[in-house]
């Protein structure tokens, strides 16, 4: 981890690494292992920067398409910190837009090691188990956002509202194979999935000297969720 400040200017930096193991009572072990590094910067609280960039591996593919690279990007502007604001508005407490945008990776499926066939021993011979899909990799998220957050009488009431739009693609389906082929196969990327909507959060809180507080609250989100391919 890395924190400095530069006068008015602040910055961060955080790198982790993650590697996990899940054991099962018959299956084999299932391993993948991640590293992501964020780096933030401020201008007085005002001027907002964060870049994330994540590396992230899967057993589930073969070494060729194994690990994915998914970056991300948001920047903000906390209007509410400029001077002629607060003369003009100083009632209004808080006005910041941010806005996002990333990718992220999926490799989520009900077989393992989706690059090889297994082979199980049946009544005295062996069995072919699902196809094997050499080609298999990361199935990938780009998703974006726009945000605008306000705030009142010193932040008692506040009310948040959150655009977002995401776009899947290459994501892992089972494929449609014939019984005509005599066996199954392991998920291929096949589907592309788009996801859109808009949440907004309202929030009223107040403390009393006597110790006694509030805190009241209400969210509603709407969205739509479409199979593309």
């Amino acid at each position: 981890s890395y924190n400095r400040k530069f006068g008015h200017h602040n910055v961060t930096a955080r790198i982790v690494y993650d590697q996990r193991q899940y054991n099962g009572s018959t299956a084999a072990p299932r391993r993948n292992q991640s590293a992501v590094g964020r780096l933030t910067y401020d201008y007085k609280m005002k001027y907002l920067f964060e870049a994330n960039l994540g590396v992230t591996g899967s057993e589930q593919f073969a070494p060729k398409y194994r690990y994915g690279v998914f970056p991300s990007v948001a920047a903000g502007y906390n209007i509410s910190k400029e001077k002629f604001w607060k003369k003009a508005l100083p009632w209004w407490s808080l006005m910041k837009l941010r806005y996002s945008y990333g990718l992220t990776g999926y490799d989520t499926s009900t077989s393992g090691y989706l690059y090889n066939t297994a082979y199980s021993l049946s009544g005295g011979h062996y069995k072919e188990g699902a196809a094997a899909n050499t080609g298999a990799r990361w199935g990938t998220a780009r998703k974006q956002g726009v945000g605008i957050v306000m705030g009142w009488s010193k932040n008692r009431l506040n009310l948040n509202i959150d655009l977002f739009d995401e776009n899947r693609y290459a994501m892992l389906v089972a494929p449609g194979v014939t019984s005509l082929l005599g066996a199954s196969s392991k998920k291929i990327n096949a589907a592309s999935i788009k996801k859109h909507g808009i949440e907004i959060e309202l929030n009223l809180k107040k403390s009393y000297k006597n110790g006694f507080y509030f805190d009241i609250g209400g969210t509603i989100s709407l969205s739509e969720n479409r199979v593309v391919t």
